[in-house]
């Protein structure tokens, strides 16, 4: 038998909280694709387990339309949605790695103003207080957009692409930056830069690619909308 030299690891087994979770959704338009959860119908639940609820499951596990309807209707602000998908990140991303730039301290000031302006004139946008992350292959003004490759990560980006400047237009708040393969071009998300993304469910199991930091980012409540994109 060939010896590879890779330790054997234990299987870990999936997180019970997942399990009962509708499968993401998945839009592309033009090559770029949204990843989002499927919802539940939004009952109003004032529980409170850490973060508030509002259905009968956690913000963290609502839809992005169900979130923007809360917050529209003011039954949720943008500060309660997105400190529980911070909330996520803080318990979730050390085993996953799916965010490999945490926008904590930016996405939390940009929902205090959009609970401002909610107040003031209405809702921004239809995504309004949505938090997503964004694939660390596009730009975002004043972060770096290595694509996975060591050789690119001072590379600061000086202004925003057209998917991350009309995900803020509608709204959203980005919560952090995901994980890619070198170059995005690999169907697994792995790379000198960052080391590699786990799948929520198991670790032995691929997050996929080159979008897989976008997806786990999704599976495990880091986010409601997970942006990615497709090679070709």
């Amino acid at each position: 038998m060939r010896r590879t030299g890779l330790k054997p690891t234990a299987r870990r087994q999936p997180d019970k909280a997942l399990i009962s979770r509708p499968a993401p959704c998945r839009r592309s338009h033009q090559g770029v694709s949204l990843i989002r959860r499927a919802g539940w119908p939004a009952v109003r639940d004032d529980r409170y387990g850490g973060s508030r609820t509002m259905t009968d499951r956690p913000i963290w596990q609502m839809s992005a339309v169900d979130l923007a309807a809360a917050i529209s209707s003011r039954k949720l602000t943008s500060t309660e949605v997105v400190t529980a998908a911070l909330e996520q990140i803080s318990a979730k991303n050390p085993s996953i790695n799916a965010i490999v730039d945490d926008l904590a301290d930016e996405a939390l000031a940009d929902a205090h103003e959009l609970d401002r302006v909610l107040r003031d004139s209405g809702p921004v946008g239809p995504l309004h207080g949505v938090p997503v992350t964004i694939k660390e292959n596009v730009d975002q003004t004043g972060r770096a957009t290595p694509n996975g490759v060591v050789g690119y990560k001072d590379i600061v980006a000086p202004g925003d692409a057209p998917v991350v400047r009309n995900l803020k237009r509608a709204g959203s708040i980005v919560v952090g930056r995901t994980n890619t393969p070198e170059f995005s071009f690999r169907a697994t998300t792995d790379n000198v830069l960052h080391g590699r993304t786990f799948n929520p469910w198991n670790d032995w199991a691929s997050a996929g690619g080159s979008s897989g930091g976008a997806s786990a980012a999704v599976m495990s409540g880091m986010c409601a909308i997970g942006h990615g994109n497709d090679i070709g």
